[in-house]
């Protein structure tokens, strides 16, 4: 093997194109959207019961049991599609589908029009994580994906926060109606940027190529895979608890503090002080993943850390629903 071949990089050393940057910046506001169109149902519920004349079991099934089913079954048959189409177009359509449902919530008149609306919801977005992660892994070379991956994932929080503070602003000016259809129109011309502006990448181009006698992957491989390492079983058990109690936090905390605290839905404003550390910690960790080092909880996470207590004495419960649940979203 000559010198000059031993020196060529492999498919991890491969510089990040321009294109990759914008790529991670469009799917960035996409993932955005999809977090914010699924925290309105949250912000907003105790005046959609009001007006709908809904109970308690019927708001539980809209924003939890009934979203989560049909975004879990639909994420499966969604991701194997997008390891043989187009997944560019892929997500475009999705965004276009949660948003176009999204803006539809405005008219549900009844528990049952509001169901469509929210199955609509979650189908869409069952479209949008799994194959950005797969366009995103095709852009990144191994030495910048969690760094990328990082970056992708602070739209968790920015659209928690977003949901949260535009949802109960536009919710108190015009009404609840509104909120859903002006939050849901920008995700229509999201997913038309997304189609202009990111070209789908060549599949697997900075994986080392496959042996030839290595056998095709089945369908079910992933998933024994995980059954059987303790690991990856951990990891994903850990991973449901999280969201088994985080999500009902996100639900059912602003309805907690406006009916027992007396918290008016406009006062919504405070929130950016705190909620924003969570999406600092994200690029932050993804760094300290990829160079490697053994650096201590970074700073931001420090600050948010000194401030959360005195935040949470009760005397300062009444400042704002919106801060309560901005800090369940940075601490999950």
């Amino acid at each position: 093997m000559s010198d000059s071949t031993a020196r060529q990089p492999g498919p991890g050393a491969q510089p990040v194109s321009a294109a990759g940057w914008v790529a991670l910046g469009v799917l960035l506001l996409v993932y955005t959207i999809n977090f914010m169109d699924r925290q309105l149902f949250a912000v907003l519920q105790e005046q959609i019961r009001a007006d709908l004349g809904l109970e308690d079991w019927q708001l539980g099934l809209l924003g939890g049991t009934m979203f989560a089913v049909f975004y879990a079954t639909m994420g499966l048959p969604i991701a194997w599609l997008a390891d043989r189409a187009h997944r560019i177009r892929l997500i475009s359509a999705a965004c276009a589908v949660w948003s176009v449902f999204t803006a539809l919530s405005g008219a549900a008149t009844s528990f049952l029009t509001m169901a469509l609306a929210r199955i609509g919801v979650a189908t869409g977005e069952a479209g949008g994580v799994a194959p950005s992660y797969s366009v995103l892994s095709d852009y990144f070379p191994k030495t910048r994906r969690g760094f990328a991956l990082g970056i992708f994932t602070i739209g968790a929080p920015i659209g928690l926060m977003a949901g949260t503070i535009l949802g109960a602003l536009i919710a108190d000016a015009l009404s609840w109606r509104w909120a859903f259809v002006i939050l849901g129109l920008p995700g229509i011309l999201i997913a038309l940027a997304l189609l202009f502006f990111v070209r789908e990448p060549v599949r697997g181009r900075l994986d080392r190529p496959a042996p030839a006698d290595a056998p095709r992957p089945r369908p079910f491989d992933a998933a024994r895979a995980v059954m059987t390492t303790p690991t990856l079983m951990l990891l994903t058990a850990a991973a449901a608890a999280t969201s088994f109690g985080g999500y009902g936090l996100y639900q059912w905390i602003p309805s907690f503090l406006q009916r027992s605290q007396g918290l008016p839905l406009r006062r919504s404003d405070p929130c950016w002080d705190r909620s924003s550390w969570s999406a600092c910690s994200a690029p932050w960790a993804a760094a300290v993943s990829r160079t490697g080092s053994g650096a201590p909880m970074c700073p931001p996470m420090l600050m948010f850390r000194r401030s959360a207590w005195r935040w949470l004495r009760p005397s300062s419960w009444r400042r704002s629903w919106c801060e309560t649940v901005s800090f369940h979203c940075c601490c999950s």
